[in-house]
């Protein structure tokens, strides 16, 4: 990921909601509750703004949140 210099912050902050989820579900779950978390691909930012110009960064051409641009 070349291209993602920069992104560290952002990067390790997915990975712990991704890990929160999972630990958080395994806690919970033999009290029957369930635990979901939402994680959005990436959006039109200011810290993204230059992404949505490099196609070969957002290989997911195909979204639709990226034809709406």
């Amino acid at each position: 990921m070349k291209n993602a210099v920069g992104f560290m912050p952002y990067c390790v902050s997915k990975a712990m909601m991704d890990m929160l989820t999972k630990v958080t579900a395994l806690q919970l779950g033999p009290h029957k509750i369930r635990v979901n978390s939402v994680n959005p691909t990436i959006v039109p930012t200011d810290m993204t703004k230059d992404l949505y110009k490099n196609k070969e960064f957002l290989h997911f051409e195909n979204l639709p949140l990226l034809m709406m641009l």
